[in-house]
């Protein structure tokens, strides 16, 4: 299964409410970062993003792939998670309850709340690569944010069209 790349991808995410749309950068990094010298943690949002649907990681690394969620409470933060559906599939074959692998909502620094979804993928050769498709549909509105014009998403996809990243072992 190969990404899906579309100019619509950038339109949806500068439509996004730009508070959270920071807020998933943030959360997630700017690509992948070595969490350990064997583990390559890839951002999804990055990958689909800035890396324009690819990335690599060393060779024979543990690959963990990630999206976080960045909020100034930790209500919205649980309400997310609660109205989520999370769909994700490697190389075509889905991930089973996708749903379980969201952290708990945890401080980021003393104005904000995160939390991860990871899911660990293995390792890869040099030249494998795995093609990851991912995206969250929430059941209802979830508005977040303090002041006077909150983030609000949902129901429904919140990428349009799913992200997408190839990730090769190099």
């Amino acid at each position: 299964m190969q990404p899906r790349q579309s100019p619509g991808r950038r339109r949806r995410v500068e439509a996004l409410a730009p508070g959270l749309a920071l807020a998933m950068v943030l959360a997630v990094g700017a690509g992948p970062v070595a969490a350990t010298p064997t583990t390559s943690t890839v951002s999804l949002v990055a990958c689909a993003f800035a890396g324009g649907g690819s990335t690599t990681v060393p060779a024979g690394n543990n690959v963990v792939i990630q999206f976080g969620l960045l909020s100034d409470t930790a209500g919205y933060v649980r309400d997310f998670i609660a109205a989520s559906t999370t769909v994700a599939s490697i190389d075509g074959s889905v991930i089973p309850n996708a749903n379980r692998y969201w952290s708990t909502p945890s401080r980021y620094d003393p104005s904000g709340w995160v939390t991860y979804w990871r899911y660990g993928i293995g390792t890869l050769g040099s030249g494998e690569d795995v093609a990851v498709v991912f995206n969250v549909s929430l059941a209802h509105v979830v508005v977040g944010g303090r002041g006077p014009d909150p983030s609000r998403f949902g129901p429904g996809n919140i990428f349009d069209p799913d992200l997408a990243c190839t990730i090769t072992g190099a």
